[in-house]
């Protein structure tokens, strides 16, 4: 008796050893699980707002310096004068930090939500840096990686022709963050350095090289949005870069690149000529979605969805949202076909975000009067809230940072002269969709 209960465990261990062995097999090697909390019982929805001392604001952005500080950038640019780079410190009243046992736990000890307004850089500062002629600068988008902030701009070489190439800027994360919390910095202009001293005046930005893609796109291509960061295994870390070119007609494609910006793939999702401006973000494991159709029940890979803008905007159904699903075996992507969203139309500035057991979306519509939230529900997006509308305003750039159990959404109102922060969490949402009985 005693022989076959160990010969019983031991035919269990091997079972369980296999279906182990099975599931890494086939696990994603981009895409790490995402951790769940579901102790949060309650909803947390926050606005904070900033007024700001310019009127020409092209561009918002954010990106985390530490578990309660995000670096705000504001992007001034006017055709009169060189254009300018500001940042400002948020501190949320609301954030979370990972335990030792990689759970979240919720703080709110923040009581002085903003810092002050600071010059990063100015575009004559940038253009010092480069040995190459450069007619001007835009979307600037910030990303950091452990002890460095880098930054990546779309810089325009020619005054009257449509070339454009990715350039990538770096500088010490600790000491922007330094340069942001010092109280003694009175002056923000750079015109006026020799009245701060010497050890305050702002980190500057070195040129790091710029985003090469070999014969694809290397005359003409873009960064349409912020940079997903992914992985292959522990030990080396890589990043998704969503672009598109420019020549008679569009071309999307999303490069891999490694942690030193190192082209390692390039990936062209479809063959539409008319759609630009891709984002890309995964979809949550577990999560109901097209892919299911496609997929073996035995496959436990990540599935990912990408977003497109329409360039042909007088056409039917062309201001619909364009999105395709996606997924990852073992490194390989495979996009489904695109289709069109029969709910969210209209469509201007687009973010989008993994947000626990969500994907969420915001976005403007063609006018920029209005700021929506939608989430994807496995087959198409759905709006469940209106978050700004005033036909006096132009909300432009929104973008969605998550850390931890919260979520915050940035975005500029350009008429008001304003930038706004949005603090969310997983009930929030979860109490919207029962009351829009999506659930």
């Amino acid at each position: 008796m005693k022989i076959l209960d160990f010969l019983f465990y031991l035919f269990l261990c091997l079972i369980v050893g296999i279906a182990l062995f099975v599931y890494d097999l086939h696990s994603d090697l981009y895409f790490p699980a995402t951790f769940i909390d579901d102790s949060v019982s309650y909803e947390v929805y926050e606005k904070d707002i900033l007024e700001v001392p310019f009127e020409h604001i092209q561009s918002v952005d954010i990106t985390k310096l530490n578990e309660s500080n995000y670096l705000i950038s504001c992007f001034e640019g006017d055709t009169q004068k060189d254009s300018n780079l500001y940042g400002i410190l948020f501190s949320p009243n609301k954030y979370s930090i990972q335990t030792y046992d990689n759970k979240w736990q919720n703080i709110a000890v923040n009581t002085e939500v903003w810092g002050n307004l600071r010059i990063l850089a100015t575009q004559d500062m940038l253009l010092s840096k480069i040995k190459q002629k450069i007619y001007s600068f835009s979307a600037p988008i910030l990303q950091q990686d452990k002890e460095t902030l880098y930054l990546f701009l779309n810089a325009r070489n020619l005054a009257h022709l449509a070339t454009s190439r990715i350039h990538i800027f770096r500088t010490n994360l600790h000491d922007v963050l330094k340069y942001l919390q010092d109280s003694h910095i009175t002056h923000s202009s750079l015109k006026e350095l020799q009245m701060i001293k010497e050890e305050n005046k702002p980190p500057e930005f070195d040129f790091y090289g710029r985003v090469l893609l070999g014969s694809l796109a290397n005359l003409n291509y873009f960064l349409s949005t912020k940079i997903l960061e992914v992985y292959r295994d522990i030990y080396n870390e890589n990043f998704i870069l969503p672009l598109y070119a420019k020549f008679y007609e569009y071309i999307n494609f999303f490069g891999i690149f490694d942690s030193n910006f190192k082209l390692q793939e390039v990936i062209k999702p479809h063959n539409n000529s008319h759609l630009y401006k891709p984002i890309i973000a995964k979809v949550p494991q577990g999560h109901i979605s097209e892919m299911n159709k496609y997929t073996s029940t035995m496959n436990n890979s990540r599935s990912c969805l990408a977003l497109y803008h329409n360039a042909q905007i007088h056409k039917e159904h062309s201001a619909n949202l364009h999105f395709q699903t996606c997924e990852i075996n073992n490194g390989i992507f495979e996009f489904q076909p695109l289709k069109i969203s029969h709910n969210i139309e209209n469509i201007g500035d687009l973010s989008l975000a993994t947000f626990g057991k969500y994907v969420i979306l915001v976005y403007t519509n063609v006018t920029h009067s209005m700021l929506q939230l939608a989430i994807w529900n496995g087959e198409d997006f759905i709006t469940i809230q209106q978050i700004e509308k005033n036909q006096k305003s132009e909300f432009i750039s929104p973008n969605i940072i998550v850390h931890g159990l919260h979520a915050y959404i940035v975005y500029a109102d350009k008429q008001q002269q304003k930038v706004m922060v949005v603090t969310l969490n997983e009930q929030y949402i979860d109490n919207l969709m029962s009351s829009h009985n999506m659930r």
